[in-house]
């Protein structure tokens, strides 16, 4: 179970922009600085073109973060994200001219550990079926 506090939620208009803002903000300074951008990359020509690396995308949240955490120490009502939620749409469409996809999935990242409720052990049959390593098994 994860409480989302303050999440960044891109599923919403104010998450985009956020990340818009600190996505611009992250190319500036790293061209000043003269630090290579990262990209976001497809490892594999079989993942149907999906850049399934996100470095670029990791490299904007970890600098926008760390805007929040600077601002904190200026103004203490400025909190930074405890989480970020944020919906993928991968994979290929599910028939001709649909919006939905194979893959399209939510993923949740939790940047605070005090986020995380609780844990509950995932079944052996799914384990199996997801193909989850033994670490996972019983004791």
């Amino acid at each position: 179970m994860i409480e989302l506090g303050n999440c960044l939620d891109l599923t919403t208009q104010s998450g985009i922009t956020a990340v818009k803002r600190a996505y611009d903000e992250f190319i500036k300074t790293s061209e000043s600085d003269g630090v290579p951008i990262p990209q976001n990359v497809d490892p594999a020509k079989e993942s149907g073109g999906d850049k399934i690396l996100r470095r670029l995308d990791c490299a904007v949240m970890n600098y926008l973060y760390g805007i929040l955490q600077t601002e904190q120490e200026s103004d203490p009502r400025t909190q930074p994200y405890a989480t970020v939620r944020a919906m993928f749409p991968e994979g290929s469409v599910l028939y001709p001219g649909a919006g939905f996809r194979e893959k399209t999935h939510i993923q949740i990242c939790v940047r605070e550990p005090e986020q995380i409720l609780g844990v509950f052990r995932i079944p052996e049959w799914q384990r199996i079926e997801l193909e989850l390593p033994s670490l996972y098994e019983r004791s």
